[in-house]
């Protein structure tokens, strides 16, 4: 997984690096016509980057302690039918 990320679009993934790289290549276009139009480059075209993602982080449901639980529950922080998750950091394998 791939990503390109520009101020004025923001961050977007891509599955492919020919991908990203095309959408890199694009910003870079769009930000050079803009800077054409106003006669010098904008500071903000050296925060355009593309890169390989390596870790993302995925949401895993988790079972509370039943005590615990009850507390929250009895001070109104949470109810029988919520679900809990708790988040994990896990390494994108390449392609």
């Amino acid at each position: 997984m791939w990503f390109v990320y520009d101020p004025d679009n923001g961050f977007e993934l891509f599955q492919s690096e020919e991908a990203a790289k095309r959408a890199f290549d694009e910003r870079i276009t769009v930000w050079r016509e803009y800077c054409d139009e106003i006669g010098e480059w904008h500071p903000d075209v050296e925060r355009v980057c593309m890169g390989r993602v390596t870790h993302e982080v995925v949401l895993q449901e988790v079972d509370l302690d039943p005590d615990y639980l009850l507390h929250l529950i009895e001070y109104g922080a949470a109810s029988e039918c919520d679900t809990f998750c708790e988040a994990f950091v896990r390494e994108v394998m390449p392609r």
